[in-house]
């Protein structure tokens, strides 16, 4: 069960993370823990779930599998260059950390052969101050189909403790400009498309095709918002630029949509009044006006816009 404190904890650390263009994790010293919290964490770095481990308990004769979380608050970083640092003290499940990722080749392990302790275990008492740990499970990794116990996770490139990081900026760097470079070629691709398809949508009103062209532009800046190539400020901008070159229907349907994408946004509505009120439709601007006042009553502008409308 998770700890929710860890969980928001890890949340804020990742949206801090979510523009960069290369991570790298230092677990060099690192003794383990809680090896649950990295189905959540993980859970940023795939887009869909992925088995990533097994613990099979033999006192209870049971398998327990272990996935990454599908939902993750904010920017998932799919396609990230990840880099993890492990040195001769990295134990347990801070093992499992690099082992797991470099299974499924998602990250580079860089550092010294690790500790080698795989298998979960108890302490018992035997006598008095005697106790003895005994191992009752054993992790099975569904990629390898064994694990790292005894002969530690070996990296992708072995250099000392002390030279690890150094080395790990350097390939950071390297991946990082590379990704870089792919990420804003995407981008470009996706900001072309959509600007394609508003001028198709323009068209289509043109050619008294609204609800077509309605369909086309809410299509086309939803990919856009999801790709982060337009915000709600950018697409409301976008929308007055229209409305400026008397472009009424499209004015409409790009202001439209920012108000369905975010529907708590008293500003949203109020634009899309004014799209309605400069187009002369006085009736749907002033439904759009006092929606915008229903959810922020101080807006002036709304205040203002609705006393014209009611000269």
């Amino acid at each position: 069960m998770f700890y929710e404190p860890v969980k928001d904890i890890l949340s804020a650390a990742m949206k801090l993370l979510s523009n960069t263009n290369a991570i790298i994790f230092d677990l060099r010293d690192n003794r383990g823990g809680d090896p649950q919290y990295m189905t959540y964490l993980f859970g940023f770095f795939f887009d869909k779930p992925i088995h990533i481990n097994s613990v099979y308990w033999r006192d209870r004769d049971r398998m327990v599998e272990f996935w990454t979380t599908a939902e993750v608050p904010g920017r998932k970083m799919i396609d990230v260059p990840l880099f993890v640092l492990i040195n001769r003290r990295t134990f347990s499940g801070a093992e499992e950390f690099a082992y797991d990722l470099q299974a499924l080749k998602r990250a580079t392990i860089i550092g010294e052969v690790s500790e080698g302790g795989a298998h979960p275990s108890s302490s018992f008492v035997v006598y008095k101050d005697l106790r003895i740990l005994i191992p009752l499970g054993r992790a099975i990794n569904p990629v390898t189909g064994t694990n790292w116990e005894g002969i530690g996770v070996k990296p992708d490139i072995e250099v000392s403790s002390d030279a690890a990081l150094t080395m790990a900026a350097e390939k950071a760097n390297a991946a990082g400009e590379k990704y870089r470079e792919a990420k804003k070629s995407r981008i470009l691709a996706k900001y072309q498309e959509c600007s394609a398809s508003l001028a198709e949508a323009e068209k289509l009103f043109q050619a008294n095709n609204a609800k077509a062209g309605a369909d086309l532009v809410a299509s086309a800046l939803k990919q856009a918002l999801e790709a982060d190539l337009h915000t709600q400020a950018s697409v409301n901008r976008m929308g007055y630029d229209f409305l400026e070159k008397k472009s009424y229907p499209m004015a409409i349907a790009i202001l439209d949509f920012n108000a369905s994408a975010f529907p708590k946004s008293a500003n949203a509505y109020d634009s899309l009044g004014e799209a309605y009120l400069r187009s002369g439709d006085k009736a749907r601007a002033r439904e759009w006006y006092m929606k915008a006042l229903a959810l922020d009553p101080n807006l002036a502008s709304a205040k203002k816009a609705l006393q014209e409308i009611d000269r």
